[in-house]
């Protein structure tokens, strides 16, 4: 028989070995990739030369390296662009399932269907969709004006069209999740607020200006903060779309990752990048979570 807990009792302590059984594997990791990142240790090289205590030499390396530069810039690039157009269309997306219209649920079940496909099959479909001659992509831009010749345009094959490839099949794939996150928090708004409003005369601009939109600023917060946490691991679709190309226009700092660990072998730099990221996430999240915190407190 479930025994429950008694008044007065901490709850946390139902937690305890839960927290602690995930601790310890988090723990190990980071404490393993921190090993890695002081030493050399490449599995290509001979043996006797893995192990050996090389201090910061790994950090320098990975600092120097143009590949990290530019897979760092071009991160920064790409989560901006693909945060700002999730919370944008998500936006428009939770606007228009928050209003009461006939097949309102039909259109629910339909926004949510990206989000259900796999990373792989979305990258892969979005690589058929581009593809000069067959994908349905290139007649769009050439209904469009855009392109000359839709049967020899190939928007993978350029460094701007593969970039702004993998932002738009990002923004189809994420914003599903980030239009839900903005539908309950405009549906947590109370109606009061804009009955109030509309016997002063207020418009509809009137009422998102000042009603909609600072109620929902902190799920908004909480949405870049999915899409940054998003951009930063974003490696299927870009790995299957692009692999990086052409050239290094589309190499994202979680690709340059990924091949210096399973390409080169090298997981003493590999260690140093994973260290960088780990901070270089937290530093940059910690501004979202203490605007959304001293929200919280404000209200």
């Amino acid at each position: 028989m479930q025994s429950k807990p008694r008044i007065g009792e901490p709850l946390y302590l139902y937690f305890l070995p839960a927290i602690a059984f995930v601790g310890v594997f988090l723990l190990a990791s980071i404490g393993d990739i921190i090993y890695l990142s002081f030493h050399y240790f490449r599995l290509a090289s001979p043996l006797q030369e893995n192990g050996i205590f090389v201090g910061f030499q790994n950090y320098w390396n990975l600092l120097t390296d143009g590949r990290f530069q530019q897979s760092l810039l071009t991160t920064v690039l790409f989560g901006l662009a693909s945060s700002a157009g999730t919370v944008l269309l998500g936006l428009a997306v939770a606007l228009l399932a928050n209003q009461s219209f006939k097949g309102n649920s039909f259109y629910v079940a339909i926004m949510v269907l990206p989000w259900a496909v796999a990373n792989v099959v979305a990258g892969r479909q979005w690589s058929f969709l581009l593809q000069p001659g067959m994908g349905l992509a290139n007649y769009f831009l050439f209904y469009l004006g855009i392109i000359a010749d839709p049967l020899k345009f190939s928007a993978l094959s350029t460094p701007l069209g593969a970039f702004s490839a993998i932002v738009v099949a990002t923004i189809w794939k994420s914003t599903p999740f980030i239009a839900l996150i903005l539908l309950a928090g405009l549906q947590s708004i109370p109606r009061e607020l804009y009955d109030a409003s509309e016997v002063d005369g207020a418009g509809m601009f009137s009422k998102f200006r000042y009603i909609t939109y600072p109620l929902l600023t902190p799920f908004v917060n909480i949405g870049l903060l999915f899409c940054g946490l998003g951009a930063m691991g974003s490696l299927d679709i870009v790995y299957i779309m692009t692999n990086g190309g052409p050239g290094t226009s589309t190499n994202i700092f979680p690709l340059f990752l990924y091949k210096t660990y399973f390409m080169a072998w090298d997981f003493g730099l590999g260690g140093a990048a994973s260290v960088f990221l780990m901070i270089f996430t937290m530093i940059t999240f910690f501004f979202l979570v203490r605007s959304l915190i001293k929200y919280v407190v404000r209200m």
